[in-house]
């Protein structure tokens, strides 16, 4: 209900009202009215009614206005602490939410920051590791050059030693060649000495000393001799190396000497041969056969261990 619909109905009960007023003089005094009543009068009776009108509707607009403006100002108030209540509500509900927003954004900065921190952490391990794997690199690159050079130098050992396997599986031919001859001239001695007799022996060694075509003397059958036995003579079991000591390099040359000479020289050689098998090879067997070492037996008859122990090693590979 607005301010102008309750001005309509002030003047309305005011108009109301006025109207008993009106009708109750007309009805007493009519005709005393008519008669002394006019126009003008009748004109200033009504405008100061309508004055006392307007000043009694003034009042109550004034009235109605202000009980207006204070259930207006009481509804307002009512309605502005409800909204203010409500707004409190609100902003202690906004502000929870702001705080409990807060506690994460800081939760979570927290864990940004350890976050961080194990990230630099990882970092600092990761350029640690780095640096290691790349050293390691480094050792390793270095490492394979140094194998590369050592499988190098292995590479040429393993040609020299190559060759020189060759050249030993020669030798040891030569070598096995060697011993299949000597063996031939002892047993050839052996069976000579046998056969002979000490005037036959006598005998063969005048006609060898008187023999003019003879090239070699007795000096020469020893140094024939000396050389075979000092070739095949000494013994070396240890390591699994060849039982006999002979110079790689310069075995071929004094093997193809030797058979040279033993080609050359058969005859002196078999008769040199003869009368040391008649002399020692059964003295050497005895002794052997008694338990002497080939050095003991060397030393007790005056002869070179090499010879000793080839007479033992033809012996007993004829026994086998």
């Amino acid at each position: 209900m607005t301010a102008f619909d309750i001005v309509i109905i002030i003047i309305g009960l005011i108009i109301f009202i006025c109207s008993f007023f009106v009708s109750e003089k007309v009805t007493v005094g009519s005709e005393q009215l008519k008669a002394s009543i006019d126009e003008d009068e009748i004109k200033k009776l009504i405008n100061q009614q309508i004055h006392n009108m307007s000043d009694e509707i003034n009042e109550t607009i004034s009235e109605a206005i202000d009980n207006s403006i204070e259930g207006v100002k009481r509804s307002m108030e009512k309605l502005s602490n409800e909204k203010i209540m409500a707004i409190n509500e609100y902003s202690d509900t906004v502000m929870d939410s702001i705080h409990k927003n807060h506690n994460e954004v800081m939760f979570l900065y927290g864990m940004l920051n350890d976050k961080n921190k194990e990230i630099r952490e990882t970092a600092e391990l990761i350029t640690k590791a780095n640096k290691g794997i790349s050293k390691k690199i480094t050792d390793a690159f270095a490492v394979t050059e140094k194998m590369d050079k050592q499988m190098a130098e292995i590479n040429i050992f393993a040609t020299n030693q190559k060759e020189s396997i060759d050249k030993l599986a020669k030798s040891a031919s030569t070598i096995e060649i060697l011993e299949e001859q000597i063996r031939n001239i002892e047993l050839m001695a052996l069976q000579f000495s046998n056969d002979m007799t000490n005037e036959e022996k006598n005998r063969s060694m005048k006609k060898l000393a008187n023999d003019e075509e003879s090239s070699l003397g007795i000096s020469e059958l020893d140094d024939i001799e000396t050389n075979l036995v000092n070739l095949v003579a000494d013994k070396n079991f240890e390591n699994g190396k060849n039982r006999y000591e002979i110079d790689i390099e310069n075995s071929d040359e004094d093997i193809e000497g030797i058979l040279e000479n033993i080609s050359n020289d058969t005859t002196v050689e078999n008769i040199k041969d003869t009368e040391n098998a008649s002399n020692y090879n059964s003295k050497i067997l005895e002794m052997s056969q008694s338990g002497y070492t080939s050095l003991e037996i060397a030393r007790t008859l005056g002869l070179g261990v090499g010879e000793v122990q080839l007479v033992i090693d033809l012996f007993e590979g004829g026994r086998r």
